[in-house]
């Protein structure tokens, strides 16, 4: 019987398809990597040069209007930033510990840890100065220069205080509340704070109680949402909101 003889065309073929798979592949792996790389390098360009152009390490920042902040390094210098570009520098012979900024952007205070707590206008001019018992570790700041400080002398020492103080310097008032302060935050037209013993109480500007709850696990960072609710973070990553 006659055997027919092989398709040499159809197992070229055959043969050439695995090849032209893998010079497919090859071609959209190079493409990909081009788009990421052409995509990422604005993002990676600014990412690279800003703190550069800071220098120090950044210890906290505060949004002020338009494209403008403020920023406290470890190195204890104060800068006003616009665009992220430096525009003015202050050094201070004190170690920073905090800072904050008004809702409308036209004030910046910053507390030490030696008693001090400075207010400045939005172009770092000097307005005020209030000393604090012992080493300041939260701000709150309202338009009118109204502020919230949290302050204590030590860790666990229970020499923690909430102090208020109106838009003159002049103290309102102030709770020793006992137990080491991990967040402050403004709510509102107040404050909320957040304890080592896992309680978060909000506070007026007048240093009045507002309210007080217990989480399961104490907060280590308070922020604010546009609704006015607080959004509350811990170590161990869970997210509580509170309304």
């Amino acid at each position: 019987m006659a055997t027919a003889a092989p398709n040499r065309s159809a197992q070229t073929a055959r043969r050439s398809q695995p090849a032209r798979l893998a010079a497919g592949a090859l071609l959209l792996l190079v493409l990909l990597n081009l788009s990421y790389l052409a995509l990422a390098r604005p993002f990676a360009t600014a990412l690279a040069t800003a703190p550069a152009l800071i220098g120090g390490r950044v210890l906290a920042t505060a949004p002020l209007a338009g494209t403008r902040a403020a920023v406290i390094t470890t190195n204890n210098r104060l800068l006003l930033l616009d665009n992220a570009e430096p525009v003015r520098e202050i050094s201070l012979d004190k170690t920073l510990s905090a800072l904050t900024a008004s809702p409308d952007g036209r004030l910046v205070a910053v507390g030490t840890s030696e008693r001090a707590l400075i207010v400045y206008d939005a172009e770092l001019a000097e307005q005020r100065r209030l000393e604090v018992n012992g080493r300041v570790v939260g701000l709150v700041i309202a338009n009118d220069g109204s502020l919230i400080v949290g302050h204590a002398v030590g860790q666990f020492t229970g020499r923690v205080w909430l102090s208020s103080f109106d838009a003159t310097g002049a103290a309102r008032a102030r709770e020793q509340i006992g137990v080491d302060i991990l967040s402050l935050s403004r709510l509102g037209d107040g404050a909320a704070v957040a304890t080592v013993d896992g309680r978060v109480a909000a506070v007026g500007l007048d240093g009045a109680s507002r309210w007080a709850l217990q989480l399961p696990q104490p907060a280590v960072l308070l922020r604010e949402a546009s609704d006015e609710a607080l959004f509350a973070g811990d170590e161990r990553g869970s997210v509580s909101r509170i309304d």
